[in-house]
């Protein structure tokens, strides 16, 4: 039985590159260590939160959803990620924030 691809809203810029960490290869005088740069995903500073996105955003264009509801804290990156790429994607983006942001005043 196959398995079909989920959908998939496009947003990022793949594949990510694998950089050489040639220091910290020497420093544990170990085999050759490559570092995953999600940071480089091309999109509104998500990184690896993106790939999720991606996902989240097919399937709720798939099913019709006009709105995105997702959740975090304040600072939430997740958050910040999912409203930007909601609003490209043409969705409304409620978000359902907790708790208290380290960078307001008390």
């Amino acid at each position: 039985m196959a398995v079909s691809e989920p959908p998939r809203f496009p947003l990022v810029v793949l594949p990510t590159p694998l950089w050489p960490a040639a220091r910290l290869s020497a420093a544990l005088a170990g085999p050759s260590i490559l570092v995953k740069r999600d940071d480089l995903t091309g999109f509104a500073l998500g990184g690896n939160k993106t790939r999720k996105l991606e996902y989240l955003l097919g399937d709720a264009l798939a099913t019709s959803s006009d709105v995105l509801l997702t959740g975090g804290g304040p600072d939430s990156n997740h958050c910040q990620a999912a409203a930007a790429a909601a609003r490209v994607a043409g969705l409304v983006c409620e978000l359902v924030l907790t708790g208290t942001s380290h960078g307001s005043p008390t």
